[in-house]
């Protein structure tokens, strides 16, 4: 079964790391030998989900961390999946398919999909952001963010940026801080990616880009789900300046 086609609608109760970690040793040991030096090399790209925290400084039920989960786990069956002998394997057919349970309606309207226009405000200047790679320079990295306004001409519709990670918080001081009389909206706001202290981790770890980057993409995209923030000027500036 090739599940390449297939679209990740599932849901994983109480995520474990050992079930996932035997998903990977048993796909990486029913690939042909003829493609598996190529796919692992792929495999290494993608396995950043794995970093499992310790329950003694963290709560596993704590909503951010689950939502933070949920986010990599999102991007690493993905991006297994997009590798044709991966997909093929009978390993991930049987783990996809395994443990089905009917997804409620009102959990099938908080499911990942691309914003849809009519779904903002007239007015509402970006409707869609992803960020779809990263650059490396000499001490520092650039997250490319893909911006759209699919109300626009074609021509006008689409423009990218370029921000470094700090950029990013600076923009969610002052947008918490313009919204400081509404509570209702700064509830509603999603726990920004939090900053690391370089003496613990190597910002220019690939794995380390790669987690920071699916994780603000997902942060992103929560903003723009709420009016007052994605129409708040600091917010806007961040895909102009």
């Amino acid at each position: 079964m090739d599940m390449s086609k297939t679209r990740l609608h599932f849901t994983i109760s109480g995520y474990h790391k050992e079930r996932m970690c035997r998903l990977w040793r048993n796909v990486i040991r029913s690939l042909n030998c003829s493609t598996q030096g190529y796919t692992q090399h792929i495999l290494i790209k993608i396995c950043l989900c794995f970093s499992k925290k310790i329950k003694l400084f963290q709560s596993h039920v704590d909503e951010d961390f689950i939502e933070e989960r949920r986010a990599l786990l999102d991007n690493y069956l993905r991006k297994l999946v997009s590798i044709p002998d991966i997909a093929k394997s009978q390993e991930i057919a049987n783990f996809l398919n395994n443990d089905k349970s009917e997804v409620p309606a009102q959990e099938q309207k908080r499911a990942p999909r691309e914003h849809n226009p009519d779904d903002f405000p007239e007015d509402q200047e970006i409707t869609d952001i992803s960020i779809p790679s990263t650059r490396t320079m000499n001490d520092h990295v650039l997250y490319q963010i893909d911006v759209s306004n699919q109300r626009k001409r074609r021509t006008f519709s689409k423009w990218t940026v370029l921000k470094r990670f700090g950029q990013f918080h600076v923009m969610d001081e002052k947008v918490r801080l313009d919204l400081a009389n509404r509570p209702d909206v700064l509830e509603a706001m999603p726990v920004r990616p939090s900053r690391k202290a370089k003496i613990w981790h190597d910002h220019m770890d690939d794995d380390f880009i790669e987690e920071r980057r699916v994780l603000l993409e997902n942060y992103l995209t929560k903003l723009l789900s709420i009016p007052e923030v994605a129409m708040n000027q600091h917010f806007s500036k961040l895909f102009w300046a």
